[in-house]
């Protein structure tokens, strides 16, 4: 019991009981042609959807983006959570988000 609560609190430190994918558990699972609701059930509702993008070639994007964590030192180009796109309720695609952490000044 103790271990699992050590990995909870692992990924997500601010919030200990709340699990947040991690990149490789995102690129195992998302395959084209998956349902959208298998998404969901998978990784819970998106922070935000947005349906028919102007401009893109989907009907829908979910964005999932990591929960604010407590960064101890400047990390460049670290996860920070993917979008999927959807055509027709399935797949067609997803992307994982990067980020640079700076620490405030002292």
């Amino acid at each position: 019991m103790l271990l699992i609560a050590c990995a909870q609190a692992q990924s997500n430190p601010l919030h200990p009981t709340i699990h947040f994918p991690t990149e490789k558990e995102v690129n195992d699972f998302l395959k084209v042609g998956i349902e959208k609701q298998a998404v969901a059930a998978k990784f819970g509702e998106p922070l935000s959807k947005d349906t028919h993008p102007n401009g893109a070639a989907v009907d829908e994007i979910y964005y999932y983006v990591q929960p604010p964590y407590k960064a101890t030192k400047d990390e460049n180009f670290v996860y920070g959570g993917f979008q999927v796109y959807f055509i027709k309720d399935k797949v067609s695609g997803f992307s994982i988000i990067h980020k640079d952490v700076r620490m405030p000044p002292k």
